[in-house]
C-alpha cells in the first residue's frame, strides 16, 4: 500500500490523494489508522523526492462554477453516464482477458493479435490521442489546442480494453483519466457547461467509479483543479461509485488472472 500510495502521489503530484489511493485500492472500506499514517509519509515523500529531481507534473488551469443547487443536480445527472462508462471498462477489460486467455493458449498469439487489432483500428481511427496513454487528448482538452470528436471516448475505450484484453500492461490510470474527460466533453453541450469543467468532473469520476476509490478521487480533482470543484466533485464521484456498484479494475485481480 505504501509502495502504490508512494508511485501515485509522486507521478501526478498528487500527495494527498496518493496516501488515500493505496488505502482505498488494496483495502476498500478499511482506513486503519496506522496505515494512513505510513501511505501518508510515502505519497509526500515520494512527491518530494520526485519534484527534488526536476519532476514536471501536468497542471490545467480550469475554472470552477459558481455553487449552487443546480450545479449539484446536473453533478448528479452526469454521475449516470460515468456510471455506466465505469462498468463498460471494468467489463470489457475483464471480459476480454479471460476470453482471449481461454482461446489463444499460445503466449505469443494474444500480443500478435491484440497488436495487429491495434493497428487495424489506428488506420480507420488516425488520431494519435487514441494510442498508448492518450495525453494529446488532455493537452486538447485543458488547453484547448484543438476539437474534440463527441464519439472519442468510446474509441478511446475500445482501443484500451483492446489493448489491456490482449494482455499489453502499460496501466488502466491515465486511460481512465483520458476516457472520463473525453466523456464529460461530449456531455458538455448537453449540461450547458464550458467542456474544460465538464471533462474535470468526467475525469475524476469515472477513475473514482471504476476504481473503486471516491474518496481518493475527491481528494485528487481538488488537488488538480481547485477547491471549487469540491462540491460537483464529491456528487460526482460518490454518487457514480454506488451506482456502479461492481468490484471494479483492481477487484477480484487474484480470481481474475489480472494481477
Amino acid at each position: 500500500m505504501a509502495g502504490i500510495s508512494g508511485g501515485f502521489g509522486s507521478l501526478f503530484g498528487t500527495p494527498a490523494a496518493g496516501a488515500l489511493f493505496g488505502l482505498e485500492a488494496i483495502a476498500p472500506g478499511r482506513l486503519h489508522p496506522e496505515g494512513l499514517v505510513i501511505c501518508t509519509a510515502a505519497s509526500f515523500v515520494g512527491d518530494l523526492a520526485c519534484r527534488a529531481l526536476g519532476g514536471q507534473h501536468a497542471a490545467w488551469q480550469v475554472a470552477s462554477l459558481p455553487f449552487g443547487w443546480g450545479t449539484l443536480g446536473k453533478a448528479a445527472a452526469f454521475a449516470v453516464p460515468v456510471a455506466l462508462l465505469a462498468v463498460a471498462f471494468a467489463r470489457g477489460c475483464h471480459g476480454l482477458a479471460a476470453w482471449t486467455r481461454d482461446r489463444f493458449r499460445h503466449w505469443a498469439l494474444r500480443p500478435l493479435l491484440g497488436g495487429l487489432l491495434v493497428g487495424g483500428l489506428y488506420l480507420v481511427f488516425p488520431d494519435d490521442g487514441f494510442l498508448n496513454l492518450g495525453l494529446p487528448f488532455l493537452s486538447r482538452i485543458f488547453a484547448e489546442h484543438g476539437p474534440v470528436a463527441p464519439w472519442a471516448f468510446a474509441v478511446k475505450l475500445l482501443f484500451t480494453c483492446v489493448t489491456l484484453g490482449f494482455g499489453f500492461k502499460g496501466g488502466e490510470v491515465t486511460p481512465l483519466f483520458v476516457i472520463g474527460a473525453l466523456l464529460g466533453c461530449a456531455f458538455a453541450p448537453l449540461l450547458g457547461w464550458p467542456p474544460g469543467y465538464t471533462a474535470a468532473l468526467g475525469m475524476t469520476g469515472l477513475f473514482a467509479a471504476a476504481s473503486n476509490t471516491p474518496l481518493a478521487s475527491l481528494v485528487l480533482g481538488i488537488e488538480l483543479f481547485g477547491p471549487g470543484f469540491a462540491a460537483p466533485l464529491a456528487v460526482v464521484c460518490f454518487l457514480a461509485f454506488v451506482l456502479a456498484g461492481h468490484p471494479g479494475i483492481y477487484g477480484n485481480r487474484a480470481a481474475q488472472g489480472v494481477g
